[in-house]
Parts: C-alpha cells; structure tokens; sequence
C-alpha cells in the first residue's frame, strides 16, 4: 500500500553558492523558505548564482556535479528583488524535479 507523502517530503533541499554580493547566497535561502521550498537533510541539488553585467547567471547541479539547468537572469532590480526571482526559477527547478518520473530500479527475476 503506497501512503500519500506530505508536499515538504516531497521538496528537496538546495544548496546555493554565489560568487556575488547581490544577492547574498543567505538571501535566496531565505526566499526559498519563504516560498516553502526549505526541507532538513542533505542537499540534492547545488545551486549556482553568478553576477553578469546585465543581470545573473544560474546553473542548477545534481549533489553529484550533473548539470541540470542553466538560466541567464536579466535584470538591474535591487539585491532582495534579485533574491525572490533566483528562488522563483530554483523552485520551479525543483518543482519540475520533483514530478519528474523516477526511473524503476531493474530487480532479479524471483526464483
């Protein structure tokens, strides 16, 4: 019997890395709980956020360092407007991971 698993089980936990100052790292984990996208337990996925001229530049990384997305951000809003837009794309990321069909695990055939 499959029990219903609860949205937040379903959520997982992203680690995020910026070489900038705008926005802070701390500042799109914080957006991220305000969406409710926060969880407990290690990070499946590494976000990176890096400054461009005309905006960001964000790239989303399996734990393991698989390239899953990328995404240039343009923009010259403030660093908390910044902030809600990285976590906005992160957490349709995510979103879209977390519906992704699993691939089945190939079991032996019973003896």
């Amino acid at each position: 019997m499959l029990l219903p698993l609860s949205l937040a089980a379903l959520l997982s936990v992203i680690d995020v890395h910026g070489d900038g100052r705008c926005p802070a790292p701390a500042e799109v984990e914080a957006a991220l709980q305000a969406l409710g996208t926060g969880g407990s337990g290690s990070s499946r996925y590494v976000a990176q956020i890096s400054e461009l001229s005309k905006g960001l530049e964000l790239t989303l990384r399996s734990a393991e360092g698989e390239l899953i997305a990328s995404r240039e951000v343009r923009t010259r809003a403030d660093c908390a407007q910044r902030a809600t837009a990285v976590a906005v794309v992160l957490a349709a990321w995510e979103a879209g991971l977390a519906s992704a069909p699993q691939q089945a695990a190939v079991l032996p055939p019973l003896p």
